[in-house]
């Protein structure tokens, strides 16, 4: 079953790929984006295939849900939510396309537990995004997510460090957030085949097929997510996990989470 999963992910890659010959040369989707395991898995390069799901989510306006998890210097955590939707205007032109996003595609609004359960939107599937915000790193992170007194804060506990988490991510660039995590994160979820490496074939792709800028787009987005605060870093927020999922039944989980573990009942 994973091999055929895998082989239908990169067949649809590819597909994308041949529908947009103003962005990729007649002979198709070059080679080099793609990898096949020793227990015949293939993948496509994780930063290519965002590059793809990002233009789909501006050009079909799919929402994305996010719920980042901020983890406060003096112990707990907040659940802020937010709702992603593709601004209007924006347009992913040829010169675009493998851009970082200066000309960000997304509008970010945070948003109460309350006002998520509330809304019609909710019970519309969402591309839903977690990810998790502290001071410092990922080693910062794991060594918080051991202490015992990380727990949820009640929905009406105010954090100042949680409340600027909050007003950062409802100023962030979507875009840069995503080709920064997706760039610095391992291509391939196994190692190539002799001692080739993972961001050395993808830089080398872009490089041969859509030039140097492309090839410097990828490595700046690579080496620069630290500073952004993603990736390594968890200053901004790293991302964990992306699902197919209700707005509604994702946060109706987090709010059963949290009567679990602070005994509060309605």
């Amino acid at each position: 079953m994973q091999i055929y999963v895998s082989r239908v992910t990169v067949d649809w890659v590819k597909l994308r790929a041949n529908e947009k010959r103003d962005f990729f040369p007649s002979l198709g989707f070059p080679e080099e984006f793609f990898a096949t395991s020793d227990r015949r898995i293939a993948c496509a390069s994780l930063y290519i295939s965002l590059l793809h799901v990002r233009n789909a989510w501006l050009k079909h306006d799919i929402p994305i849900f996010a719920m980042i998890q901020h983890f406060c210097s003096h112990g707990g955590y907040r659940n802020i939510f937010c709702r992603i939707v593709t601004d209007p205007k924006a347009n992913i032109s040829r010169n675009q396309f493998f851009a970082m996003g200066e000309d960000d595609g997304f509008n970010t609004e945070i948003l109460s537990l309350d006002q998520v359960l509330a809304s019609s939107w909710s019970k519309i599937p969402h591309i839903t995004m977690v990810g998790m915000s502290c001071e410092g790193n990922i080693e910062d992170f794991r060594r918080r997510l051991l202490e015992s007194q990380q727990r949820l804060l009640p929905v009406d506990h105010r954090c100042g460090e949680a409340d600027d988490c909050a007003h950062t991510i409802s100023g962030t660039n979507i875009s840069r957030l995503l080709v920064h995590f997706f760039a610095q994160h391992e291509q391939f979820p196994f190692r190539l085949r002799g001692v080739e490496n993972q961001f050395d074939r993808v830089a080398g792709g872009l490089n041969k097929y859509f030039g140097k800028e492309a090839e410097e787009t990828f490595m700046e987005a690579r080496f620069g997510a630290d500073e952004f605060g993603t990736g390594r870093s968890t200053r901004l927020a790293t991302i964990e996990h992306f699902c197919l999922e209700y707005p509604h039944i994702f946060s109706k989980e987090r709010w059963r989470l949290w009567r679990k573990t602070t005994g509060f009942w309605l």
